[in-house]
């Protein structure tokens, strides 16, 4: 972008040995980005905070929209924007003296507004104009809050033009990427381990919160203790989709591998043991009863969900010969 510098600058700034500037003015009011925020009025040398709200890896850029009365069109090169961040103490109605980096000024264009995009990632760029800007500089997470403000820099104005009032809103440029807020419902059984994929392979999450392009998109739920769930889903930029996905817990079954001729107790019911695929059971704690002729053998066992167990009675016959 290319700057432009005033031939009289009304406001006097103390520059600090570390490169910060001394800042005295005024908060008129502190926005806080991805919140509800209308536009806020204010006058020349107020200050408008801007703090980071929500800001993450959806948002491509920031977008400030400032207001101009139409009487400054008259008198080009009277007004200035400037832009800081890093500011400290953090900002406060009550308090009007901070120090801050200088990253932006830039004289009002004969324009109703000006934008100015504050890009969050590397690479964003739109085609810029007399009164559409890109900031060079990339803001990070700890260079928030910033402060705009509007300076009068040229003497001479008549009184009615020192006191306009301007308006700012700030809001979202969104990126190409989008959200996915995944509810898991889990049966009676509680949460049990079970592996997520988006697309085949892992995705960027927090907790049950996806970071993912825009498009169409196929989740896959695995686990040995529900049945696999495929659902195919899209996302928005810079917006979430909620998804709310049952899991149903696998059947558990139980198979008995005895001799022939063995009766088997279950629980204290007979039960069939000829199918090779046993028969299913409720997870939980159980016992078994082997009976051959005037032999009987127990055995208590437990079943997680979704699993199968086997039990084998093995009978060896000892012969002796004399």
């Amino acid at each position: 972008m290319r700057r432009l510098c005033p031939a009289f600058l009304l406001l006097a700034l103390v520059v600090n040995a570390a490169g910060a500037d001394n800042l005295r003015g005024p908060v008129t009011a502190i926005l806080r980005t991805g919140s509800a925020n209308d536009s806020v009025r204010f006058g020349a040398g107020d200050l408008i905070v801007i703090e980071s709200g929500s800001v993450g890896p959806m948002a491509a850029a920031m977008k400030v929209d400032l207001g101009i009365p139409d009487n400054l069109r008259h008198y080009r090169g009277t007004y200035a924007l400037y832009l800081y961040k890093k500011v400290s103490p953090p900002p406060s109605i009550e308090r009007k003296n901070y120090v801050a980096e200088a990253v932006e000024f830039l004289l009002l264009p004969p324009s109703s507004r000006l934008t100015l995009h504050l890009p969050l990632s590397t690479g964003y760029m739109i085609e810029e104009s007399f009164d559409v800007s890109v900031i060079d500089t990339v803001f990070r997470e700890d260079d928030f809050p910033l402060v705009l403000a509007v300076m009068q820099v040229m003497k001479g104005i008549p009184s009615e033009i020192a006191e306009s009032v301007f308006d700012v809103s700030v809001s979202f440029v969104p990126s190409s990427l989008g959200g996915l807020r995944l509810e898991l419902v889990f049966p009676d059984t509680g949460e049990l381990p079970y592996a997520v994929k988006v697309d085949g392979a892992a995705a960027r999450r927090t907790g049950n919160e996806f970071i993912l392009q825009e498009g169409l998109h196929t989740l896959e739920i695995t686990s040995p203790n529900y049945s696999n769930e495929t659902v195919t889903f899209s996302v928005e930029a810079g917006a979430y989709t909620d998804l709310r996905v049952e899991l149903q817990a696998r059947s558990s079954r139980f198979i008995a591998e005895v001799p022939e001729g063995t009766r088997v107790f279950l629980d204290g019911a007979l039960i069939e043991t000829q199918n090779a695929k046993g028969m299913e059971i409720e997870p939980g704690d159980h016992s078994v009863v082997f009976k051959i002729g005037d032999y009987a053998l127990s055995k208590s066992f437990s079943v997680l969900p979704g699993t199968t167990c086997t039990l084998s009675l093995d009978m060896e016959i000892d012969v002796k010969i004399d």
